[in-house]
């Protein structure tokens, strides 16, 4: 019976990560917001939550990427702004 239960619980989470995914929500840390709380309790806070707009996600994008920049991070500078490797 536990076993059962430990299987319904993973697959809740899983489908939560699923619909999170889908309404442009982190696919990770809502399963294991599921995982902790529970998957009832996470699907219906995924359901109150509004779906992120395309605008929303690529503004976000952007201020990852001026973060990245202003950090001095190596992937996001272009190739010509990169220091040269020494010999």
């Amino acid at each position: 019976m536990e076993l059962f239960i430990l299987l319904v619980w993973l697959l809740g989470s899983s489908v939560c990560g699923y619909v999170a995914s889908q309404k442009g929500r982190s696919g990770f840390w809502w399963p294991l917001i599921a995982l902790i709380i529970s998957p009832l309790l996470a699907l219906i806070a995924i359901a109150a939550l509004p779906a992120v707009r395309d605008e929303d996600a690529d503004r976000i994008k952007e201020l990852e990427e001026e973060v990245n920049r202003l950090r001095g991070d190596e992937s996001t500078r272009p190739p010509w702004a990169r220091p040269k490797p020494k010999d």
